[in-house]
């Protein structure tokens, strides 16, 4: 339980770290940069807080039947986290940001600066569900080293590096860009990741269900 539990709480406690480096690097084109990042951040919660609540009821499901040796039921289970985690994630990061500024502030100058950087910073969250399906159906299938591999893959391995160097060379839009590129690069990832290991895991199911 110590094992599958590490993999979202290391999602969960790298944000304050990721805030930290992303505001440290923003601090130095002016403020109106962080307060536009505390928008996008706050953002994203509406889209990451109902998946997470989804995750949470996915994944006993999917363990359950992984336990049980019902490959199909594991299979479909995947099949509908998928499909609605990734629609979810697209529809409302391409929806919502239209609006979401002026809910926050008032401030003219503000909303603008969001909306400039905003295309940057969310692109790869349109592809993220993919991630947050894949990942969370690792953790249910008791797959915890992937797991944790994965978690600390999105925000230690790429998004914190990214931020430290890429403004050296695109200025301020580096710094909005190293989120999507992480997101985007950690969902393909995940996602390969996942297929390759995906059939290995269901031999497992069928070699078992032939032993018993």
């Amino acid at each position: 339980m110590l094992a599958l539990g590490v993999s979202p709480f290391i999602m969960a406690s790298t944000e304050s770290l990721v805030g930290f480096v992303l505001n440290s690097s923003l601090k130095e084109f002016g403020d109106i940069y962080v307060s536009a990042l505390t928008v996008l951040q706050t953002s994203m919660q509406f889209a990451s807080v109902p998946l997470t609540g989804f995750a949470q009821g996915f994944v006993p499901v999917a363990s359950y039947n992984y336990g049980h040796g019902d490959k199909q039921r594991v299979k479909e289970c995947f099949r509908i986290a998928l499909i609605t985690m990734f629609s979810f994630n697209l529809v409302l990061t391409i929806c919502f940001p239209s609006v979401e500024a002026s809910a926050f502030t008032d401030d003219e100058i503000l909303i603008g600066t969001v909306r400039c950087v905003m295309p940057v910073f969310l692109a790869g969250m349109t592809i993220f569900g993919l991630q947050r399906a894949c990942q969370n159906m690792f953790v249910a299938l008791g797959q915890a080293r992937i797991s944790i591999f994965i978690a600390l893959l999105r925000k230690v391995i790429l998004l914190i590096p990214l931020a430290l160097i890429l403004p050296h060379f695109m200025g301020v839009a580096g710094v909005y860009a190293a989120e999507a590129i992480s997101d985007a690069t950690a969902a393909i990832c995940c996602t390969l990741l996942f297929f390759w290991q995906f059939p290995k895991i269901l031999r497992k199911i069928k070699s078992k269900s032939l032993s018993e």
